[in-house]
């Protein structure tokens, strides 16, 4: 306890943080390849028009496996290269590197100023999040329903806001008749 500071009547607590080791590292670097089915159409048509006969000039099963895994992994470099994408270990898993872009540039605009420009990037990115957060929800739990539904309403309650839920609803109301 220290004496007031300056003209309070109020004595002075100084209170000093514990010391902490270091943190692990708070990012994940995931690596990805682009699966559009553009993408997966290229890579088809590709491989389709491979000559593969040069795997019959080979005696050896193993060396036959290996050139084949070769050129499966040349063309799929070529056509859909992996890509690197750093995540804070809490992000939700719905986050995309398209999401945080935008979010990037929502924050550049008003750390400038820009309302205008501010404006036009917080509404797409609202957009862009309901769209992840639903997109989210049709391809990864949707599934979980028929077949474990608790961890289907685990995640359900985890991606879940009013709006989404509307969302949802009119999503799973228009595929299949309930």
């Amino acid at each position: 306890m220290r004496p007031p500071f300056g003209l309070s009547d109020h004595n002075v607590i100084m209170l000093h943080p514990k010391s902490r080791s270091p943190l692990a590292s708070s990012r994940r670097t995931v690596r990805k390849r682009d699966t559009q089915s553009s993408r997966r159409n290229d890579l088809f048509r590709c491989l389709s028009s491979c000559d593969w006969s040069i795997l019959n000039s080979l005696t050896n099963c193993e060396e036959k496996i290996k050139l084949f895994a070769d050129l499966i992994r040349i063309e799929l470099d070529s056509i859909m290269p992996l890509k690197t994408f750093k995540l804070h270990i809490n992000d939700q898993q719905w986050i995309t590197a398209e999401f945080k872009k935008l979010i990037k540039l929502r924050q550049r605009a008003f750390a400038k100023g820009d309302k205008d420009l501010f404006h036009v990037y917080r509404n797409r990115v609202n957009r862009e999040r309901k769209f992840c957060r639903a997109r989210f929800y049709l391809s990864k739990v949707q599934d979980l329903k028929e077949t474990k539904p608790s961890q289907w309403w685990s995640d359900f309650k985890k991606i879940a806001g009013h709006r989404l839920l509307v969302l949802i609803t009119y999503a799973l109301n228009s595929t299949s008749p309930i």
